[in-house]
């Protein structure tokens, strides 16, 4: 039998013609290549979220039914996808951000180990849409996630042993952290939410191995703040003169989401930040002073960024058609 009915358990879920007994043998005896496994959000780096697998076609779909199941206790929205890695699968709750890593080869899929890390609960009150996680990274060996008070951890996989945790966010400046990292090479890719506060947003590049901070890009800002590269404009502020007119100084930007273009990370992969804009201060126009409700689509805007080698190089694009209003 393939390994379909283990990737089968990241919805909970099995063919009616499959027993337990088959999937704890599929786990056991099937190799580990790219299609028996979930290791990350979106099961690749192009974001598929797609399996080769066909023990589950559009025949027997019908049939399937649920043949485990387990309460994590938290009513939360859990928005975080499990991962299945060997013949171990890996489930992150919402807030309080507990790890559970599950055994796929015994009856009854028992618990092998539990992380439960201290997490603050006065980042329940700053989140602003439920106190939810998007999910984990495996990379050599760890499993590495973020903690909705703004710290990043790396767990090892095997034993369930914290290896290194780092702060990243401040919940003083309304920053809170919901989204899956990004892990390329030796570099774990994070962001924070926190758009309805205005905070000043950012992407961070935590080395793999010790979790500490290597470097930081602002999403949006001079070259300097955004580490945009050098020699890529005939402008001094190319980060800047992206924006359309007082955009800039009214939003400040944050990652919701990262995005990779490739099935695999080369020397040089493509990773695209969307970020949200935080809500808008007064404008002092000619016609007086006046403040906005919303946004208009001109100032939406694409932050793109680059990593090679472990560097990042990052430019602007604004989307929308909507011209701006008069000055």
């Amino acid at each position: 039998m393939s390994r379909a009915a283990l990737i089968a358990m990241l919805g909970c879920l099995g063919a009616a013609a499959v027993s337990g007994d088959d999937v704890r043998a599929a786990a056991a005896q099937a190799p580990a290549g790219e299609d028996g496994q979930w290791s990350m959000p979106s099961k690749d780096y192009a974001a598929t979220r797609y399996s080769a697998l066909a023990a589950i076609t559009p025949q027997n779909a019908g049939s399937l039914h649920p043949v485990w199941t387990f309460s994590t206790g938290v009513l939360g929205g859990h928005e975080g996808q499990p991962l299945v890695v060997g013949d171990t699968m890996y489930v992150v709750t919402p807030w309080p951000n507990v790890l559970y890593a599950f055994d796929l080869t015994r009856e009854g899929y028992p618990l092998r180990w539990k992380y439960r890390p201290d997490v603050s609960a006065n980042a329940i009150g700053v989140s602003c849409c439920d106190a939810v996680n998007r999910g984990a990274f495996f990379a050599d060996g760890k499993i590495v996630y973020n903690l909705l008070d703004g710290h990043t951890v790396a767990v090892d996989a095997s034993s369930g042993r914290e290896l290194w945790n780092t702060q990243i966010a401040d919940l003083g400046n309304g920053e809170t952290v919901t989204m899956a990292p990004l892990v390329v090479r030796d570099r774990v890719i994070v962001g924070a939410s926190g758009g309805e506060f205005g905070i000043y947003g950012w992407i961070k590049g935590l080395d793999l191995k010790s979790g500490r901070t290597v470097w930081t890009a602002r999403n949006i800002g001079p070259d300097k703040d955004m580490l945009a590269r050098a020699g890529t404009s005939s402008r001094r502020t190319t980060a800047v003169l992206t924006w359309v007119r007082a955009a800039g100084p009214m939003t400040a930007g944050r990652p919701a989401a990262l995005r990779c273009g490739d099935r695999s990370p080369t020397i040089r992969s493509s990773i695209s930040s969307i970020t949200a804009p935080a809500t808008p201060r007064p404008i002092t126009r000619s016609s007086g002073s006046e403040t906005t409700s919303g946004l208009p689509a001109y100032w939406r805007a694409n932050h793109r960024t680059e990593l090679s080698c472990g560097r990042i190089s990052s430019r602007r694009t604004t989307t929308g058609t909507t011209t701006p209003p008069a000055r």
